[in-house]
């Protein structure tokens, strides 16, 4: 995610969404502004989300060309490519569960992040 110095409320990020409930993924691109997003993928087909699922999501390439991926257990299951893509940043992680009751319900035991 990137932080604008100076700017209250400015995202620039991309965030891949795993939403079990309803068996959807999402690759979203925030755009800056708060509330200002776009989706890049809106997949049905996640599977559902079992103790041990792995998950791994990647954008490599150049900001003309950067190949967002995201997999299951190895496997892909959203990828899109933005050719318009953030030129600096760092990695980051978050979790929302939706609701309460779901969050109950979900976590990780383990994560890893690479930059190169």
């Amino acid at each position: 995610m990137t932080m604008t110095p100076g700017a209250p409320d400015t995202i620039k990020t991309y965030e891949f969404d795993i939403l079990p409930s309803v068996d959807a993924i999402a690759i979203v691109k925030w755009d800056g502004a708060q509330g200002s997003f776009t989706n890049l993928t809106n997949d049905s087909g996640l599977g559902g989300v079992s103790d041990g699922d792995v998950f791994e999501a990647s954008a490599i390439g150049p900001a003309n060309n950067t190949v967002l991926t995201l997999k299951k257990n190895g496997s892909i299951i959203s990828q899109t490519t933005d050719t318009s893509a953030f030129t600096a940043g760092n990695p980051g992680i978050g979790f929302d569960a939706g609701t309460q009751a779901d969050g109950a319900n979900l976590g990780w035991k383990d994560y890893s992040v690479v930059t190169s």
